[in-house]
């Protein structure tokens, strides 16, 4: 008769007569569970692995499309961050770019023998006037100048050292720079134009020296954007708007567009500004900002994490989800009373009205300032809109 077998045994608790070939075939099938175990843990590892990477991404995608910087319209902001960084000039392995950036002159004329010196480049095409335009120290920008540096000389983003002034807020720089030959007028990896760079930094004195200078200021077009956002001493969003309506006040005494100007102060919030404005002969109801609507897209999401209007104007984007398509194609006015409601401006709000903006005037896809002011659920605007013309 067959003997029973013992569980006690069978599970290794005494199993002292097993042979050896038992011995080998438990082992094998003990590697075999150990095997499927570990199997089934590394494919959940690589499960959870995809899934965070694939969480990651969307992040960064998100990111991406919320951040200023990453696509912000305004494609030059992070090239021209990335190009001049101070580190990166400072961490060349060329000793005349690291003695630029550190602003140390006299390094820099012990390193230079003539024009080819001093104009030499890095991989991506920095030279050291660059380096010193960004670094922000004067002297070592004359030196380089006069040891025959070329102020036109770009990156292989197309930036040139006037540019790496202004995105530094060097502004002392700019007047030596242009008399020692920069071109004013040549725009960076920034499609717009040093005076536009200038103003959009609230740099005050850059633009008096391009003005200085014979910078027209008859072609100035589109929004004031954020890129002042975090430079510049990293000061306030009402600070920085404050800037720019300096800026904007001088380009408006030299001849710049009246329109253009009170459309600025709108969205700026500053009333100052608009009504000097309206005294050089803007009218009210001007919707003199005629942005394609991809740009007024890349504008929104470049000021969406500032605190100053809760992000891109409740009137842009009530009118692209009324349009109920994008607006990308084709370009639209902005009345200033629509743009100062959607941003919830009060003070210009008033003035413009008391200056006869019709309440009723309309921006893209038929929207009006009540349909702002009801969208931000702004009580101090309904009213105003409503005629109670009392200061918010």
């Amino acid at each position: 008769m067959r003997a029973r077998l013992d569980p006690a045994r069978i599970a290794g608790v005494d199993q002292p007569s097993r042979s050896p070939t038992g011995r080998v075939g438990a082992g094998l099938a003990l590697v075999w569970r150990a095997a499927r175990a570990i199997g089934r843990g590394l494919v959940g590892l690589i499960g959870g692995l995809v899934l965070m990477v694939t969480l990651l991404a969307i992040v960064g995608a998100l990111l991406v499309w919320l951040v200023p910087g990453g696509d912000s319209g305004f494609s030059g902001t992070s090239s021209v961050n990335d190009t001049w960084d101070g580190s990166s000039c400072a961490s060349s392995p060329l000793p005349v770019m690291r003695a630029a950036a550190g602003g140390d002159a006299a390094a820099v004329r012990e390193q230079v023998d003539g024009p080819q010196d001093a104009n030499v480049t890095d991989d991506d095409g920095r030279t050291p006037l660059g380096c010193a335009a960004a670094g922000g120290d004067l002297a070592t920008v004359r030196t380089l100048l006069e040891l025959g540096a070329d102020p036109g000389s770009t990156t292989e983003d197309g930036d040139t050292a006037l540019v790496a002034a202004l995105v530094h807020c060097n502004v002392s720089l700019v007047a030596p720079l242009i008399a020692g030959g920069a071109d004013p007028e040549a725009p960076g990896s920034y499609p717009v134009r040093p005076m536009r760079l200038a103003i959009d930094l609230g740099l005050r004195g850059a633009v008096q020296d391009l003005l200085a200078a014979g910078v027209p200021v008859d072609d100035l077009t589109g929004p004031v954007s954020g890129r002042a956002e975090g430079r510049c001493g990293a000061a306030a969003p009402e600070v920085i708007a404050g800037r720019q309506a300096d800026s904007l006040a001088l380009v408006l005494d030299a001849g710049a567009d009246p329109a253009w100007v009170l459309q600025q102060a709108a969205m700026l919030g500053e009333a100052k500004l608009a009504e000097a404005a309206l005294a050089a002969g803007a009218t009210v109801d001007d919707g003199a900002l005629i942005v394609r609507g991809d740009e007024f897209e890349r504008l929104c999401r470049l000021q969406l994490p500032t605190a100053r209007d809760r992000g891109c104007s409740v009137a842009h984007s009530l009118a692209h989800r009324s349009a109920g398509t994008s607006l990308a194609q084709g370009t639209y006015p902005l009345p200033p009373l629509l743009e100062a409601s959607g941003r919830g401006h009060h003070e210009v709000m008033v003035l413009l009205l008391r200056a006869g903006a019709d309440p009723e005037a309309s921006g893209p896809a038929n929207v009006q300032a009540m349909d702002a002011a009801v969208e931000r659920d702004d009580p101090v605007a309904i009213e105003l809109l409503r005629g109670a013309l009392v200061e918010p």
